[in-house]
């Protein structure tokens, strides 16, 4: 099996001067075992906008809070030891294995004097390295992946944080919930979550297949450190808009060097969408510091787009 490319402070606040969609202050304190989160911003017409949140630091520390670097020859020393384990349950008197890890590859070899038992080994011996392989991404929040180029590669399982965090970010997106009056709708939701989000410093992906990972944050890194890349911000919208509308479909949209979201909810004129087999997707750019409003992008978002440079995940 061939290796893919892969492609707690006590409390701080930050004071900036901010042009739209840029962040004015931010502050996070603990108390009574709590993480307290305050900002200050401006949405997409310059108004001044604040909002606080806590979330339990007790359910914040379960979950998933760094994402390591992927390492091939790491992945492939894990591979190689579930290996030798299962060698050591055939019977030496009928074969012998060996098991050779050689940088990013693993050599299984089977002798036998019965052809047959050869055959069957060899293949038995296959499907432990594609389960070992699986697991250990399963267990590192990694998942294989095929870029919008056609490589096989390695990323974070981005669909997997949104699903673990949905939960446990009920609280903020409540609190998003409540700062809009009556008579408002989803789409109000979504651009103020949205203008917060864009406020948030951001780092930049330079490329998914060659990232390894590095600069990928959880929801709760980002939150602790006021900062993430675009993949991380996606991922952190997508999360708390499941927790507002737990049944509309939602998809991450990948670029070479980019994410955004796609939301099902009804379309506006002029909105930037999506068609995955008929579920017209309303795209939106959490990035920031642009400040786009859901249903706008980017021009580098839409000639990827135009040019099917992209791929689409499902949240679940």
């Amino acid at each position: 099996m061939r290796t893919k490319l892969f492609i707690l402070l006590m409390g701080v606040t930050i004071l900036v001067h901010a042009a739209p969609s840029e962040q004015v202050t931010f502050s996070r304190t603990i108390e009574n075992g709590d993480v307290q989160f305050n900002y200050q911003w401006h949405d997409h017409q310059n108004n001044a906008q604040s909002i606080a949140f806590s979330l339990t630091a007790e359910n914040m520390n379960q979950l998933p809070n760094q994402q390591a670097n992927y390492r091939p020859r790491m992945a492939m020393r894990y591979v190689t030891t579930e290996l030798l384990k299962h060698a050591k349950t055939v019977d030496p008197r009928q074969a012998r294995i060996s098991i050779r890890q050689m940088g990013e590859e693993i050599d299984v070899g089977v002798r036998s004097q019965d052809a047959r038992l050869v055959s069957q080994l060899r293949a038995e011996f296959m499907d432990k390295k594609e389960q070992a392989f699986a697991k250990y991404l399963y267990d590192h929040y990694y998942m294989s992946f095929k870029t919008s180029y056609g490589q096989d590669a390695i990323k974070p399982d981005h669909a997997r944080y949104v699903q673990v965090y949905t939960e446990a970010l009920i609280p903020a997106s409540q609190a998003f919930y409540e700062k809009l009056g009556q008579g408002t709708d989803a789409r109000d939701y979504i651009n103020l979550l949205l203008s917060w989000i864009q406020s948030i410093p951001y780092s930049e992906l330079s490329n998914r297949s060659e990232s390894n990972g590095s600069g990928f944050s959880p929801p709760v890194e980002l939150l602790n450190a006021n900062r993430g890349d675009c993949d991380s911000k996606s991922v952190l919208a997508a999360a708390m808009i499941r927790a507002f509308l737990p049944t509309v479909p939602i998809r991450l949209v990948l670029l070479p060097k980019h994410a955004l979201l796609g939301v099902a909810i009804s379309q506006a004129n002029g909105d930037e969408i999506i068609n995955e087999n008929g579920l017209q997707l309303v795209l939106m750019e959490p990035t920031g510091p642009a400040p786009f409003a859901f249903g706008e992008i980017s021009e580098t978002s839409r000639a990827d787009i135009a040019r099917d440079l992209y791929v689409l995940e499902e949240v679940p």
